[in-house]
């Protein structure tokens, strides 16, 4: 099979393309035809922070396609089945052998495309919102790089529900596309007083939850824009910063700072996880949430696709197709 392989971690040129050797397959998994690869914020964390496995190592944990080989051990999958999946490495090839547990139907009306960009994203955002953000209606909610995938996602399942929505995004550019989905508000992060202008909307109450994937000075922003008694989760940091949040700023308000990372939520609650997955599945194919693809890129230009998803153009996914 060919693979997008890496030796060493850094910037987009460690990845190679490379023949490697076909997977084998588990008896409790399955052998999977890669059709699309998303390229999720771990992949690029992975790619150039590591720490990776044995090389060559293929990057990537989430990708759509179709079962080829089964394995005697699954139940409820068949060869020629459509499915998207979810698992710790192995998404950027050819072929990947994934675990029972970590792939999902592709419901009919989805396409291969759509269903990539689905488990990890839309489950993450489900759970910043309602799991842990408890999130209700009315409420008015900071989303942090919201032009990303994970932002994008979160805003689409606000925008379900009777809930304002602050942005922020890197530059003016995005404003007019972001407001046209329907996000009321849109900051940019070269304006010089981003807390004053939330400040101004929420009329000096703050926001009630804030929602933080960056890391860093974002996440500080974040805490100075919640209101008292409010959330501030914090899920990424995208930006790499080592900053050290100060707890004192938390303490003033009485605000709750939660964490997010939907692997140790499967961990522990691996049916829950599942199911969630599934329930975003179906409401992406009767188009009750929205999926943003900003570009798609072939297979041969992965080293490209990773460099464009990190470079913060992109409004929505980042795919490579096969």
């Amino acid at each position: 099979m060919q693979s997008i392989v890496c030796y060493k971690t850094g910037d987009p040129s460690v990845l190679k393309l490379e023949n490697t050797p076909d997977p084998i397959c588990h008896p409790k998994g399955i052998i999977m035809q890669n059709k699309v690869i998303s390229i999720e914020g771990g992949d690029i964390r992975a790619r150039s922070m590591g720490p990776i496995g044995k090389t060559p190592y293929i990057i990537g944990y989430q990708s759509s396609g179709v079962i080829i080989e089964v394995g005697n051990e699954v139940k409820k999958f068949n060869i020629g089945d459509r499915i998207v999946a979810m698992s710790g490495k192995g998404s950027h090839a050819t072929l990947r052998s994934v675990p029972e547990k970590a792939i999902w139907h592709i419901p009919n009306e989805l396409t291969f495309e759509d269903a990539a960009c689905i488990p990890v994203t839309y489950a993450t955002a489900h759970d910043c919102l309602f799991e842990f953000g408890n999130v209700q209606d009315e409420d008015t909610i900071l989303i942090q790089g919201i032009s990303g995938g994970l932002g994008l996602a979160i805003s689409s399942l606000a925008l379900q529900r009777n809930i304002t929505i602050i942005g922020t995004v890197s530059d003016q550019s995005k404003v007019l596309k972001l407001t046209k989905m329907g996000i009321q508000h849109v900051i940019t992060h070269s304006h010089n007083d981003t807390i004053k202008l939330i400040m101004d909307i929420t009329q000096n109450n703050g926001v009630d939850l804030a929602i933080d994937a960056v890391g860093g000075i974002s996440l500080e922003q974040a805490i100075n824009a919640t209101k008292y008694r409010g959330t501030v989760i914090s899920v990424g940091n995208a930006s790499r910063s080592n900053n050290k949040i100060d707890a004192s700023i938390l303490l003033r308000k009485n605000l709750n700072l939660q964490g997010v990372l939907l692997a140790a939520e499967q961990s522990k609650n691996f049916d829950r996880v599942y199911n969630l997955v599934d329930k975003m599945l179906l409401q992406a194919a009767t188009k009750k949430i929205n999926i943003q693809i900003d570009k798609i890129f072939p297979f041969s230009e992965a080293s490209n696709a990773h460099l464009y998803a990190e470079s913060r153009k992109a409004i929505g996914r980042v795919l490579i197709k096969i």
